[in-house]
């Protein structure tokens, strides 16, 4: 697609330096265009979260650094995200790369902090509209899932994860209370994280959970069918099938239950993620080449991208609390399915000691569209100490 026809107010400038001209390169074969100028916004271009995490995936490997997705958002410009990977390589010694999950936005702010956890896709990309509505005080972390950007394995399960998260939490923060938030099914992460500080005796602050995801697919059985398609004893053995595979790999010495290669568990999310995939792959060989990495290479790098999120569906699926969370959490759902997760006969009435709600238009997607301002408002609310106890359905739509 030809650079002038998203009609950008900026006009074209032409990278200055290699630095520039590599990312350039790398931003176009990303965004299918022709070209990209040193002062073009990522999202004027019309950026994703998965576009970002193929840049952000190919400027580790180019340039043998540390380099989280969410970067992307402080450093939306070819210009500012050259000064960045420079200072980055300047910091580092090639292939000596920091392992972390967490990437910090307006960490000097002089309130607590709040760690974002990701969703299924294992990363948390927000417009940098979010972080403006939030305000310039307000310190925000976000994690990645462990190899999405390939310094470390993928996990297999969600307590091994929140062990990671809060580790890196803790070295930001030694003490609570700790302000944790999670997109989608990464309310998951969040629950156990919670678990798992108040063992040691920590607190937790506020528990933001946004669109959380409705049940883990381990534990479906437990609940009545969210659709209408799941009634039946059909909808039971292919659960119980989940579970039994899944512990059979285990007990053999596998990672767990890779669904890439398995036809019962999130058959539409697999394919969906290989579609993007193979779709990127066939412009990666029309342009034969990313900056001086060989098709094959490339290839491999969004395999293991691609292999990473599978994994954290994985260990979604197969999470199960260990016990009741008995704090309180502030929860923000869909107008289109999200009375499942308020339900007082469902997943999270089961394991949150107390919770409020608000309902937010449109379906869950909407979530991470047109009503992102009204996500920021809810989380900027929350975070000033609101805490409403109760669980009616009658709390303030958004």
């Amino acid at each position: 697609m030809g650079r002038d026809l998203l009609n950008l107010s900026t006009g074209y400038q032409v990278p200055v330096e290699d630095f520039e001209t590599a990312l350039a390169e790398l931003w176009a074969l990303a965004l299918r265009l022709d070209r990209v100028g040193r002062n073009d916004d990522f999202f004027d271009l019309g950026g994703d979260s998965f576009a970002a995490a193929v840049i952000a995936t190919q400027i580790e490997e180019r340039f043998e650094i540390e380099f989280p997705p969410a970067n992307i958002i402080g450093h939306s410009t070819v210009a500012l995200q050259a000064r960045l990977v420079k200072g980055i390589q300047k910091r580092q010694r090639p292939g000596m790369r920091e392992s972390s999950c967490l990437t910090g936005c307006h960490v000097s702010g002089r309130l607590p902090p709040l760690f974002l956890v990701h969703g299924r896709n294992g990363t948390t990309f927000l417009n940098k509209k979010f972080f403006e509505r939030l305000g310039v005080d307000q310190p925000a972390y976000l994690f990645q899932a462990p190899g999405i950007g390939g310094v470390d394995k993928p996990m297999d399960q969600v307590e091994k994860i929140a062990k990671r998260y809060i580790s890196e939490i803790q070295a930001i923060q030694p003490q609570g209370p700790y302000n944790i938030g999670a997109f989608c099914a990464g309310g998951f992460i969040a629950l156990e994280m919670c678990l798992q500080l108040r063992k040691q005796g920590q607190s937790v602050g506020n528990l933001l959970l946004l669109d959380p995801g409705i049940v883990p697919g381990r534990l479906a059985h437990r609940y009545p069918p969210v659709f209408r398609k799941d009634h039946g004893w059909g909808y039971r053995w292919r659960v119980y099938l989940k579970r039994l595979l899944a512990r059979t790999r285990n007990f053999l010495g596998g990672r767990g239950f890779v669904l890439d290669e398995a036809m019962w568990s999130w058959k539409e999310n697999s394919y969906k993620l290989k579609r993007r995939r193979q779709k990127l792959l066939t412009r990666i060989r029309d342009r034969r080449s990313i900056g001086d990495f060989s098709n094959d290479e490339s290839q491999y790098d969004l395999d293991r991208m691609i292999g990473a999120s599978l994994e954290l569906y994985a260990a979604l699926e197969n999470y199960a609390p260990a016990t009741r969370y008995d704090g309180h959490a502030h929860l923000l759902v869909n107008g289109r399915l999200g009375e499942w997760a308020i339900r007082p006969d469902f997943f999270w009435s089961d394991y949150l000691g107390s919770f409020d709600h608000e309902t937010m238009p449109g379906d869950h997607g909407d979530f991470f569209d047109k009503n992102m301002l009204l996500v920021a408002d809810f989380v900027k609310g929350k975070m000033g100490g609101s805490s409403r106890p109760e669980r009616t359905p009658d709390n303030l739509q958004v």
